[in-house]
């Protein structure tokens, strides 16, 4: 898979998936609460993305990172590709560390969600220069491979 993080060992993965085991209730149950698409270990990463139609447009997503085995990092996401312009643009925010017996998850999750869809348009960063890949498909090609068109739409 490109841009995996292949240093990670087979003993690591069994770390990162035990770790992961005892989180997917509470991601779990958040992701149905609030019908999330869950993508796991995107890239081969430690994490777990809780994806979702932005309601003001775009794709978004609330990452849980493993850090290590007592510490995860939540990020935020929000982003807009606009085939017209050849432009995507981005607000994120990458998080810090948290301690796991210190918060409580699901509040954490909540709170994020809640911060991504009220984030606002003129707060995103815009990217120009995607047409060289971009216009190799027609608008309705590239709307049809857009992955924020299959995201759900959450439940707020």
């Amino acid at each position: 898979m490109p841009n995996g993080d292949y240093s990670l060992s087979h003993e690591d993965w069994e770390k990162i998936r035990a770790f992961f085991e005892e989180l997917s209730p509470i991601l779990l149950g958040f992701a149905a609460a609030h019908n999330l698409a869950i993508d796991k270990y995107y890239h081969d990463g430690p994490a777990w993305t809780l994806r979702f139609q932005h309601p003001k447009g775009g794709g978004a997503g609330i990452g849980v990172h493993r850090v290590d085995d007592d510490k995860i990092r939540i990020n935020k996401l929000w982003y807009i590709d606009e085939y017209e312009t050849f432009t995507h643009s981005v607000k994120s925010d990458a998080g810090s560390d948290l301690l796991l017996g210190s918060v409580d998850l699901r509040e954490i999750l909540e709170e994020s969600l809640r911060e991504v869809t009220a984030w606002n348009r003129n707060d995103m960063t815009a990217y120009h220069g995607y047409e060289e890949f971009w216009a190799r498909y027609t608008q309705e090609e590239w709307h049809q491979m857009s992955p924020a068109m299959r995201l759900p739409k959450p439940t707020l």
